[in-house]
């Protein structure tokens, strides 16, 4: 009898799905709930604030949004401050001086991170732009000793729920993307590009970034003013990305505040940091193949009948 070829389902999900390219660093925090961050893959707690109420573990259930699941479980940050000083508490990961950079201007210089957020555990509004903050930290260190650190989180200050982007430098500040309400979870992403300045010796740095971005296609980014004029630029040299901080940052009062971070992803390419879902005409191909396999396996029932 004369056998007819089965088309497997993965080798139709395999046709038309976009390649998910490797991430140069990608945290799911996949332990068990109430495992303390400290020394958990390489995280130190390198400040918090004394004395204080604190806790830093994995915690349950995991986050999730549209495009990128959760392994299950996340980062629980929590402190709770005896007086009234703004005094972040942070777990730090070392990535190593070789886990990506540039020298002289060649190399890796645009990259992409992500991460989740969420947070039940804001204070009372504040009453000033002070406020509480959940974000992951990317520190970049120049060789010219002038380093920039940029966040991505969210926060609540002066009233407002934020979903935000922030930068420590001359020209950059806090940059509000969408509203946030407690308890939501949301991914926020930014992208890093730093480019040379022609006939100047100098490097260009901007930044840009987006919550809750579709996967597959790049979002419409909300630019970040960059370092890109005489005085706030420097000559291209060596620059390294080493490490990650994830913080709670508190300002003011000494209420309690937390949140959870999961899915931290770092990668030199938007899929390396957004998770790709199979695109409409995949899903498609996906049930004519499953069709042929059904009439394949009808035709091949009738024909054993006949036998």
């Amino acid at each position: 009898m004369k056998r007819i070829p089965v088309i497997t389902i993965t080798a139709l999900l395999a046709i038309g799905t976009p390649a998910q390219a490797s991430s140069l660093f990608h945290d799911s925090f996949n332990a068990s709930p109430g495992t303390q961050l400290d020394g958990y893959n390489g995280y130190d707690i390198t400040a918090e604030p004394t004395p204080a109420t604190k806790i830093a573990e994995i915690s349950g259930p995991g986050l999730s949004v549209a495009g990128q699941t959760s392994a299950g479980n996340a980062a629980y940050l929590y402190y709770a401050m005896d007086s009234g000083a703004a005094v972040p508490y942070t777990a730090t990961k070392y990535l190593g001086s070789g886990a990506f950079g540039s020298v002289a201007g060649n190399g890796i210089n645009t990259f992409y991170a992500s991460a989740l957020f969420n947070s039940n555990d804001f204070p009372a509004p504040e009453t000033s732009a002070l406020g509480v903050w959940v974000k992951l930290g990317i520190p970049i260190d120049f060789e010219s000793g002038t380093d920039r650190y940029f966040s991505i989180g969210i926060k609540h200050a002066a009233h407002d729920y934020q979903v935000f982007a922030e930068g420590q430098g001359t020209q950059y500040g806090d940059w509000k993307l969408a509203d946030y309400s407690p308890g939501q979870t949301v991914q926020v992403v930014a992208k890093y590009v730093i480019a040379p300045m022609d006939a100047t010796g100098r490097y260009r740095f901007e930044v840009f970034a987006a919550a809750n971005p579709m996967p597959n296609i790049e979002p419409t980014w909300t630019f970040i003013a960059g370092e890109s004029d005489a005085v706030n630029s420097y000559k291209i040299g060596t620059y390294t990305v080493s490490k990650l901080n994830l913080t709670v940052e508190r300002s003011g009062s000494n209420s309690g505040s937390g949140g959870l971070i999961d899915e931290i992803r770092i990668g030199t390419n938007y899929a390396d940091v957004v998770g790709v879902v199979p695109e409409p005409e995949t899903w498609a191909m996906l049930l004519a193949g499953l069709g042929c396999i059904g009439w394949a396996a009808r035709k091949r029932n009738s024909q054993s009948g006949r036998s």
